[in-house]
């Protein structure tokens, strides 16, 4: 899982989403998505510009950390011949 640490980069300089807002440009919505943490993709611009902005590596603001319950993979799909339709069978007779 990918953890974004907006939220506390934002807590050790004592900024809030609005200051972070005017100062970068970029959009609220954006903003406040990563800070909680809630988004599904995040555009390589607005890593360039947060890492710029906290003097920090992308490792600093986003990392990976393994999830807490290992997914099982999905048992094989067994093979079963199906039935010919009956009007095959009718034909065969």
């Amino acid at each position: 899982m990918i953890k974004i640490h907006l939220s506390r980069l934002l807590g050790e300089h004592k900024k809030r989403i609005a200051d972070l807002q005017r100062e970068t440009g970029l959009a609220r919505n954006t903003l406040a998505g990563l800070y909680r943490d809630d988004v599904a993709r995040i555009d390589r611009n607005t890593l360039d510009v947060l890492c710029q902005y906290f003097a920090c590596p992308v490792g600093e603001l986003i990392e990976w950390v393994p999830d807490e319950a290992p997914v099982a993979p999905a048992p094989p799909a067994s093979v079963v011949p199906m039935a010919a339709p009956a009007a095959v069978r009718a034909r065969r007779k």
